[in-house]
């Protein structure tokens, strides 16, 4: 809880302007998240999965979230396969994963409820409608506060606001939208493989997760998939929940976790204290420079986290020292 609270309060990306004030709900859906990942993690499986479709509903790039609920059923299915020679049978799989589908039905009944009763009162199109044209301008829109793996490719460093401004427009900034639109064309499929490998890391290292770690594993997927204002990447805040513990594991006093957990606070600690320097800039390069920081501190985390679900580890488990990978000598008497 004091991981999150400091990184509620310092991360750089809540800011834009006057963004935390004049709107009361402005950030449910991120609360909505947050309490979807304790119920999770609180054994509440269907609250959990509805607060998790909640948040989805409310912005639509959260919807990661609950997606990301479905992989480690699917790792669990493919482990099993290879372990058998066989695919699992359906009452095998309904008994292992009861808790994923009890999560998974609250989540698929949120979204019904809700899109139903809105659709109902407000008519779909009027709600729902308007809903998906929003979604899509944000998405296909050039801002210069948006972060994001399409950021990064769409950059060029001769084509910056500062130079592409052009100020005989009645949009100024409309030329430099030109720009990132042209330069972003141009490099889609560099932007496809980059994403690939985010969405490929990502999977790979639920394979031995929790629901609750998955669903905020899937938050990090937002800014690799969308192309998000920097202020609703403030959910970063989340992250560190990513890395509670497991619990104390057998013949163990402590339980595991520490050194997970203090590998993630750093990292994204540590995201607040460099976006400092970045500030005195246009805000092209702003968000540009914050891209590579929420990036590079994701494809940290990611790394260490796929390293272990590719050694059959779980998240929270110290990988094993050279020493202890070792066969033993076996001492033989006669």
């Amino acid at each position: 809880m004091l991981v999150t609270l400091i990184v509620w309060g310092t991360t750089d990306f809540s800011r834009f302007g006057t963004n935390l004030m004049g709107s009361t709900l402005r950030a449910d859906w991120m609360a909505a998240l947050g309490l979807g990942a304790c119920a999770l993690r609180k054994e509440r499986w269907a609250l959990g999965g509805g607060l998790l479709a909640y948040g989805g509903l409310i912005r639509a790039f959260p919807s990661f979230a609950a997606l990301f609920l479905a992989v480690p059923p699917v790792w669990w299915v493919i482990d099993q396969t290879r372990a058998a020679g066989k695919l699992p049978s359906w009452r095998d799989f309904r008994a292992a994963q009861r808790p994923a589908l009890r999560a998974i039905a609250g989540a698929a009944g949120t979204v019904v409820v809700l899109v139903g009763l809105s659709s109902a009162l407000f008519g779909f199109a009027g709600s729902w409608g308007t809903w998906t044209r929003k979604i899509v301008m944000h998405a296909e829109q050039p801002n210069s506060n948006h972060v994001g793996i399409r950021n990064l490719v769409a950059f060029s460093s001769e084509k910056t606001a500062q130079r592409a401004a052009d100020q005989k427009r009645l949009e100024p900034w409309s030329a430099w939208q030109d720009t990132q639109r042209e330069t972003f064309a141009r490099r889609k499929p560099l932007f496809y493989l980059a994403v690939l490998a985010f969405f490929g890391a990502g999977v790979l290292a639920c394979r031995r997760m929790r629901l609750d770690q998955a669903a905020i594993l899937g938050l990090m997927m937002i800014p690799v998939f969308f192309y998000p204002a920097n202020y609703y990447c403030h959910y970063v805040f989340l992250i560190p929940l990513l890395a509670t513990r497991a619990g104390p594991a057998p013949g163990l006093v402590e339980p595991e976790g520490r050194t997970f957990f203090g590998w993630v606070s750093v990292v994204i600690l540590s995201m607040g204290i460099i976006q400092v320097p970045t500030l005195s800039n246009w805000s092209d390069l702003v968000y540009t420079y914050q891209s590579i920081i929420i990036l590079g501190a994701f494809a940290l985390i990611l790394f260490v986290l796929a390293r272990k679900a590719a050694r059959g580890l779980p998240p929270e488990a110290d990988e094993p020292t050279e020493s202890e990978t070792e066969t033993p000598s076996v001492a033989v008497s006669v």
